[in-house]
């Protein structure tokens, strides 16, 4: 169970970092204002990817991390995606 955790956690964290990479681009290309703030939750999650990574892979942080969380979290990711490429 603890290398299924340690992928979803990987997993979550590069598609967030990737996701912010991409939200970038978009702004850049648009100038949509409102690009940002869906800039600043992918940033947010990746925060959270790196803290959650530090948990598993360093004795840095004591977190108790639950596979049904990671999990969330990358729907979370899923849906605001989503939300932006349908605009």
């Amino acid at each position: 169970m603890e290398n299924v955790l340690e992928m979803l956690v990987a997993f979550v964290l590069i598609i967030a970092a990737g996701l912010l990479v991409l939200t970038y681009y978009s702004y850049y290309v648009t100038g949509n204002r409102k690009v940002l703030i869906v800039m600043a939750a992918f940033a947010l999650f990746t925060v959270k990817g790196v803290v959650m990574s530090l948990a598993l892979f360093t004795d840095l942080i004591d977190l108790r991390l639950d596979p049904t969380l990671v999990l969330i979290d990358l729907f979370i990711l899923v849906i605001l995606y989503a939300t932006l490429i349908k605009k």
